[in-house]
């Protein structure tokens, strides 16, 4: 019998291309997440993904079910907004957390139409580093967060409901007449005297993990600028003060001109989920997160496609 974790699992394997990940991803076992891969598979009478030692590719007609299934999820948490907004909930207090380089440029218009949509809710809205949202959301002191999972531990994602919304390269900023200019995709090793510009909030996690992979190797790139704003961040660059590691979308912003390459070495590329305690089943929490679902991805993708 088909159920809807079998559709969740199986997108979460398609987006992975891989058992251990999605598996992780899911907070389950790999053995009862290939388990139900196969199930499907035998209920559906094809092979929808073909098995390697390390990664699995979708077949034709794994890529047909795999839009099928976006489609099917995407219809339900519709109707699962649509039929809390007819029974017309009880308003109260929603808090929600995101990291400062998702807010400014994803948020705005989209929070005002769940507030046009819910105005007996009290929305509130706060930025913060993804430690601190986690921690907040465990606390209860957030009813939801977006958060970048690409670094966080295992064990910070346990008791959470995640769903994963879109995911952007890492790319390092610089100044167009920057040495590197032109360049597709650069590694640490090649930034070997550089100076380092840092967004001081949200990027505490992917900046160590680049310290670490640089320490590692024997590599030295010293941060000389930490700046709050975004924009500001941007403008050093582009007045080559220095290079900069942001993700992509950054780029497709307003401001003055940069180059941009794919940082490869490491790889720390961004993850952007929307996650909320899995015992909250407030109304107002699952109508701003099948909301948020519907209308993040597509602003994320004609923001990277700009």
């Amino acid at each position: 019998m088909l159920e809807l974790r079998h559709l969740r699992y199986f997108i979460a394997l398609a987006r992975q291309q891989n058992f251990t990940r999605a598996a992780r991803d899911l907070h389950i076992a790999q053995p009862a997440l290939s388990m139900q891969i196969r199930q499907l598979e035998e209920h559906l009478r094809t092979t929808l993904v073909e098995r390697g030692k390390r990664s699995v590719q979708l077949t034709d007609a794994g890529r047909t079910f795999l839009r099928r299934a976006e489609k099917v999820l995407s219809e339900i948490r519709l109707a699962e907004a649509e039929m809390l907004h007819l029974n017309n909930f009880q308003g109260g207090r929603l808090l929600v957390g995101a990291l400062p380089l998702l807010g400014e440029f994803f948020f705005k218009e989209i929070f005002l139409s769940f507030s046009n949509t819910y105005p007996n809710v009290d929305f509130s809205y706060i930025e913060q580093s993804n430690e601190k949202l986690c921690a907040a959301l465990h606390e209860r002191e957030l009813d939801a967060a977006f958060i970048d999972i690409a670094l966080c531990p295992p064990e910070t994602l346990r008791g959470l409901t995640v769903i994963e919304l879109f995911r952007a390269d890492a790319v390092v900023l610089m100044a167009p007449v920057h040495r590197l200019a032109g360049r597709k995709a650069v590694g640490a090793p090649d930034l070997v005297g550089e100076r380092l510009i840092r967004f001081s909030e949200g990027s505490t996690v992917r900046h160590a993990a680049m310290k670490e992979f640089c320490r590692e190797r024997g590599i030295d790139i010293p941060v000389s600028y930490q700046a709050g704003q975004i924009r500001l961040v941007r403008q050093l660059v582009a007045q080559g003060m220095g290079v900069a590691v942001m993700p992509s979308w950054i780029v497709r912003t307003d401001g003055p001109p940069v180059a941009a390459a794919k940082l490869v070495a490491p790889a720390t590329d961004f993850r952007v989920a929307i996650a909320w305690v899995e015992t909250n089943i407030e109304p107002r929490t699952l109508a701003f997160s099948a909301l948020m679902q519907e209308q993040i991805v597509p602003a994320a993708a004609g923001l990277q496609s700009a």
